[in-house]
């Protein structure tokens, strides 16, 4: 009896400790039957199962926590991989500034559209695309519109590497640092060169006789109209700010056909 109360049950006891402590169990500490050496021994066991347990729960809380960031990390990743294909294989083209406006980045439609290669643009200003065909006042216009809004959108004609004036539709949006203030400019250009020509057809259209290509009466009227308000600018009779028919030069007036 002494022998069973005495060792072989505290015994049993830290035995049955070790091997939920080896499976990862939380079975509470063994009991202390005694004050001798081996419950001295056993209250030693329940303070290292202790510690033990509380490092390991830190430790699951840890890689939980490592795991999430991985799991952050990899849709971070796997965005910034969206970004970039749709970035390289957009139809419109795509110019990144920096705050100063100098191009970081252009995708390959943007230097299918001018003609230049991506490392002759990036490091250059946009200007170097000016078609010439805008005063001043407009770029002026578009960075006030940035500046107060944010962005801006508009019609704007560039200039192909090869000297040809291209129309484009531009959209240009300001992207945020991290103290809020502008820190790049990302550009879409989308160019309109068919709608363009296709406006061109149509006012011609409107404007000649599809038959002998001469001017019709749309022509005439608008042309008249332009006259008209000339005169009235400049305080000329209307009649005297018209043009005489060539028939009528010299004061002859010449036969029909």
């Amino acid at each position: 009896m002494l022998l069973q109360f005495g060792l072989l049950r505290p015994l049993r006891h830290l035995g049955e400790g070790i091997a939920r402590l080896h499976r990862g169990e939380d079975g509470g500490p063994v009991p202390v039957l005694a004050h001798d050496e081996l419950g001295h021994l056993s209250q030693a066991f329940n303070a290292v199962a202790a510690d033990l347990l509380r490092e390991r729960r830190e430790l699951r809380g840890a890689r939980l926590s490592l795991e999430d960031e991985l799991w952050r990390a990899r849709v971070v990743e796997r965005r910034m991989e969206l970004a970039a294909s749709a970035f390289a294989h957009a139809g419109a083209g795509i110019m990144i500034t920096d705050a100063r406006g100098i191009i970081v980045d252009v995708n390959q439609a943007l230097c299918a559209a001018t003609g230049y290669r991506a490392n002759e643009l990036v490091g250059r200003s946009p200007r170097l695309l000016r078609s010439g065909r805008h005063a001043d006042g407009f770029y002026t216009a578009m960075w006030n519109g940035l500046t107060a809004h944010g962005r801006w959108s508009g019609e704007i004609w560039n200039r192909h590497k090869d000297g040809e004036l291209i129309p484009f539709l531009l959209s240009i949006s300001a992207v945020a640092d991290e103290r809020g203030g502008a820190g790049h400019y990302v550009a879409l250009y989308s160019s309109i060169r068919a709608q363009k020509a296709q406006q061109r057809q149509l006012e011609r259209v409107a404007h000649f006789d599809p038959l002998t290509e001469l001017p019709n009466r749309v022509l005439l009227a608008d042309r008249l109209q332009q006259a008209m308000a000339q005169a009235t600018r400049r305080g000329t009779p209307s009649g005297g700010g018209l043009p005489r028919p060539g028939w009528l030069q010299g004061g002859q007036r010449q036969p029909r056909s």
